[in-house]
């Protein structure tokens, strides 16, 4: 499978089974009969199914265990379900009854005799049957069974129909796989693919006439094959006479479903040597064919693509894009052994693209590019995945992580000089940004140090559905990819050719396992590739090799480099006399310090000068004696760019801000931080305040430590600052003050890879130098400034389910006067995305109290103007005691969205807020309720107005308590005075954006 995104878009197991000879291999063998009906007004299909089952295996088996995968459509608690909820989609959880699927009208036999079976206990989607008669070694038992499949939506998974475009993948009952280590039973999952056994297929598929199809196997079916030849013809000619912008864009929106044909038809395809069959059918297909010649044995494949008006322009060179995939595949690997290759334009609800023997079906891309490579992508799964038929759901590496790097190796062999998102004709602004200095492939190492830097990356001995979604993408695809790249790059294009065709020749149509790869690359290399298979796919250790010195003596140089990772693993030094390379060798990997000669005269020095080798930094690589500073790359000043370690980046574009004390506010942003993330981040932000003409602004820095094999992610020792005025004095000077926060922040690894989790710790002091008006005695103003200390616990954990969201917090503030703790616990239920709940519980103590300043009581109805004592939030207006801006609320304390001093408290309070809105309207309900330990319960409710996505919200209070309702009238106030609003500025924060995408 292919996930079509920027950023997205190895393992090896050495513990599972026992290793088998040659002479001891041995696999199952299944021969399928299959006759299914399409009913296109009601989205079933109606099939008989009869499998010859043959047993090769050395043991007797009392039972066969069975996959039924429509199933995992029928119930939102099904695996595929929980697993669909634990990557934040709800398309099953919220699916009606006639958007979900089964499989039913199962009546099993055993050479012509009922028998008994029953669903596993805890999937639906896996049955047994067992057998009356134990099938014995080499022999066999036919098995069928009438079934229905009821066609979920194809917007939750892989199988299913969007109207009447119909993608059938795993749709049959199908036995689980038995192999060396028993039976491999397992659930439909989206992330985590197959594992299927081996056999031949004989299909008739039964449907209106105008249907076109593309399937795995060989069609059989003359009529077919004549019709097939001439919507050939008649696509390459509306091709040739659709040649203008205009004319594609009216063909884009002619995607309408013909009128099914009452007229029907069947057809026949037939293939051996396959472990699935899948097809797909439209009535709306073009369709073109091309031929490929293999570059060993010289036999012709045909290869055809099917697609709709809506991405046609797009695929009309999509016969290109699968002839250089068959051929390159073949090139390196092996010759396809199959007569037909297929990609059909589908809808594709788990990623870009998905495989099947002989047949891929992609989703809508974005650009020619994208579009060749997903082709290229899953044309290539026909090896690592069909041919080389290895565990999917254990092994991920060995089909995806194989693949990826054979991605890699295509699209840097066919376009040597792009760059990254050739012929983008849209995203042409990204070469400005630096994406220029990779190539097209660039964006696996890339995926790979998004999770690798934030020590968000995991080992690569667990199975496909223990990995978080960024990790499935990043390890699984990325590291995998870009590692087996480093290792063709180490044993060079001929030596790695004859480990893949050595690998190839000896399990096409087998199930390989780790191990066995794994003996062949050290058998045919004659090599220990433990740094390979133990270091890089069998941890999460990191590579980085850095530069140290250069010492030039007797016409030699030397040349000093450490070790700052955890891998030893070969290293590329290439090195350089008047910008010519004199030198190039590979160091034998090391731990620690190694000196290696040169045996000439050198100026510079360059690891790795192609970027092959995967390291977590690659800026610490390059040395060049002829600079002031040697091992410090030439500074680059530009707005933004991605990661460039051959420069010293430094980013600064212009900014504005403002609010009442300060006016507006022009500046600058300067930073370093780039994406990915780097150990060493700072964003300084000067400006200047028009209205109180005084310096203003804001800055952060943190150092990033990532502690690897330890239950901590990351640990953040940083600091932050800002100085804004915070009253303007008409008659008076204005008033500054100046706020530092040291921080150190923990973040803990989640307890488990769904990614719903996730914890932290911050420990903080705040320091606060404000400047205040003192009237002495004689009644002159003078401006004193005033110091306080705020030390602070913060402890956050949050679950993030798409269905029900929770945080809790628990926090202690300790300043000279004072020590209080609170607790706030936030939930939100989302009601089938049509209604959300909102609630906030907060609990707020002081432990002790000696302050008589009001602005440390807890508020019920939150800090805001000077109450906001610590100057933690972003507010428009801090001078005022009355005004429009002055009613801008913070979710903090009682969060009462009604104006009033009496919840106000020196001891503590309680509170809970509720909030009610429907998904696609911005009005709804408030209502909240609290009690202050002075002895005062007050209420309030209204309605909310939410927009910009949850930016600004305004709250109209509507319903009032009698001691609020007491203290509206004593004030004077009317409606329009009790309106207040909240503004997010977190949503602008850079860093904290940054922390939280962990890029």
């Amino acid at each position: 499978m292919q996930k079509a995104s920027l950023f997205l878009l190895v393992a090896f197991y050495s513990g599972i089974g026992n290793a088998q000879t040659d002479e001891e291999y041995w696999q199952q063998e299944l021969h399928y009969e299959i006759e299914v009906i399409l009913d296109d007004n009601n989205h079933f299909l109606h099939a008989e199914e009869e499998i010859t089952y043959i047993n090769n295996s050395p043991d007797t088996l009392s039972f066969i265990i069975f996959h039924l995968w429509p199933n995992a459509y029928s119930d939102k608690s099904s695996a595929l379900g929980r697993q669909l909820i634990n990557s934040s989609n709800t398309s099953l959880a919220f699916a009606s009854k006639e958007e979900m699927g089964f499989i039913d009208s199962l009546s099993f036999t055993l050479d012509g005799k009922p028998c008994i079976w029953e669903f596993d206990e805890n999937h639906m989607d896996i049955c047994t049957l067992y057998l009356e008669k134990p099938l014995i070694p080499e022999a066999s038992v036919i098995i069928s069974t009438p079934f229905r499949v009821k066609l979920p939506s194809g917007k939750i998974s892989r199988l299913g129909h969007i109207g009447q475009s119909y993608q059938i993948t795993q749709w049959y009952p199908k036995p689980a796989v038995y192999d060396k280590n028993g039976w491999h039973p397992m659930p439909y999952l989206n992330q985590g693919e197959f594992y299927s056994e081996f056999g031949s297929f004989d299909v008739r598929i039964t449907l209106p006439a105008n249907y076109t199809v593309g399937a795995t196997g060989d069609l059989q079916s003359q009529g077919e094959i004549e019709r097939l030849d001439r919507l050939v013809d008649e696509t390459e000619r509306f091709i040739k006479m659709t040649n203008d912008n205009k004319t594609w864009s009216k063909v884009r929106s002619e995607i309408s479903f013909p009128e099914s044909d009452s007229t029907l038809k069947t057809l026949h395809y037939r293939q051996s040597k396959v472990h699935d069959f899948a097809w797909f059918a439209d009535k709306r297909y073009h369709v073109l064919k091309g031929e490929v010649e293999l570059p060993h044995s010289k036999e012709t494949v045909s290869v055809w693509t099917m697609f709709t008006n809506k991405d046609a322009e797009q695929w009309a060179k999509s016969i290109e894009y699968m002839h250089d995939a068959v051929y390159y595949y073949s090139l390196w690997n092996g010759d396809y052994p199959y007569h037909q290759a297929t990609a059909v334009d589908g809808t594709i609800s788990a990623g870009g693209g998905m495989e099947y023997p002989n047949v891929t079906v992609i989703g809508s891309m974005q650009t020619d590019f994208m579009l060749e490579t997903v082709i290229m992508h899953e044309v290539g799964h026909n090896w690592f995945y069909g041919i080389l038929g290895s565990n999917e759901r254990d092994f991920p590496w060995m089909d995806e992580g194989m693949n990826s790097f054979n991605e890699l190796r295509y699209l840097n062999t066919k376009y040597p000089d792009a760059k990254m998102f050739i012929g983008n004709r849209d995203l042409k602004i990204l070469d400005k940004i630096g994406l220029s200095n990779y190539r097209p492939g660039d964006s696996h190492y890339l995926t790979y140090l998004l999770s690798a830097r934030a020590n968000q990356d995991q080992s690569h001995l667990i199975k496909s559905d223990e990995y978080s979604s960024l990790n499935y993408g990043a390890i699984v695809y990325s590291k995998s990819g870009v590692a087996f790249d480093y290792l063709r790059t180490y044993l060079g294009n001929e030596l790695m050719d004859k480990v893949m065709k050595t690998y190839f020749e000896a399990y096409k149509f087998k199930h390989p396992y780790p191990e066995d790869f794994r003996r062949i690359a050290e058998e045919v290399t004659e090599e220990d590739l433990s740094w390979f298979f133990d270091q890089i796919l069998g941890s999460v250790a990191k590579i980085d090799y850095k530069l140290k010195k250069l010492k030039i003596k007797d016409q030699q140089s030397e040349l000093t480099m450490r070790n700052a990772g955890g891998v030893s693993s070969p290293v590329n030094v290439v090195s350089f006399f008047e910008g010519d390379a004199v030198d190039s060798q590979w160091v034998a990997g090391f731990m620690s310090d190694t000196t290696i000669v040169i045996n000439t005269i050198v100026d510079s020095v360059e690891i790795d000068p192609d970027w092959r080798i995967p390291e977590i930094r690659r800026g610490n690589n390059y040395l060049d004696a002829n600079r002031v500073l040697k091992k410090v790359e030439p500074l680059n000043v530009s707005p933004f760019s991605i990661e460039n370690p051959r420069e010293t980046q430094l980013h600064v574009v212009p900014i504005v801000g403002a609010n009442f004390p300060n006016g507006f506010m022009p500046g600058l942003a300067v930073y370093n931080s780039t994406i990915p993330v780097r150990k060493l981040n700072f964003l300084i932000a000067p400006m200047f305040s028009t209205k109180s003409i005084t310096p203003s602004g804001s800055a952060e820095a943190y150092y990033m430590i990532t502690p690897e094999g330890s239950a901590l992610e990351s640990i953040d020792i940083g600091a932050n600052f800002k100085r804004y005025t915070h009253r303007f004095g008409f008659s008076l000077p204005s008033l500054a003050y100046n706020r530092f926060e040291p921080y150190l922040r923990v973040d803990f690894r989640p307890p488990s890879a769904s990614g719903l989790w996730d914890h932290e710790l911050v420990i903080s002091s705040v320091v606060v130098a404000e400047e205040e008006y003192v009237t002495s005695e004689f009644g002159e103003t003078s401006i004193q400034m005033t110091n306080n200390l705020f030390s602070r616990v913060q402890y956050d954990l949050l679950y993030d389910h798409p269905i029900y969201k929770s945080s809790f917090r628990t926090n202690a503030e300790l300043h000279e006067d004072y020590l209080r703790g609170s607790i706030e616990i936030k939930n939100q239920i989302n009601f089938l995305d049509k209604v959300m709940l909102r609630s906030r519980v907060f609990g707020g103590l002081f432990f002790y109290n000696n302050s008589t300043d009001p602005r440390y009581n807890y508020r019920m109805d939150g800090q805001f103007g000077s109450n906001d004592y610590a100057y933690d939030a972003t507010l428009l207006d801090r001078s005022s005691t009355d005004g429009i801006l002055m009613r801008q609320m913070t979710e903090t304390h009682g969060a009462f969205k009604t104006l009033n001093g009496i919840g106000q408290s020196n001891l503590g309070l309680f509170a809970h807020n509720l909030e009610l809105d429907a998904a696609k309207i911005p009005i709804g309900l408030f209502s909240d309720v609290g009690y202050n330990f002075q002895g005062n319960t007050l209420y309030d409710a209204g309605l909310f107005l939410r927009l910009a996505k949850g930016f600004f919200t305004l709250y109209a209070p509507l319903v009032f308590s009698k001691n609020i309702q007491n203290e509206i009238d004593a004030n004077g106030r009317d409606f329009g005075d009790l309106i207040r609003f909240k503004v997010d500025f977190a949503l602008l924060d850079i860093m904290k954006m940054r922390r939280q995408l962990n890029l």
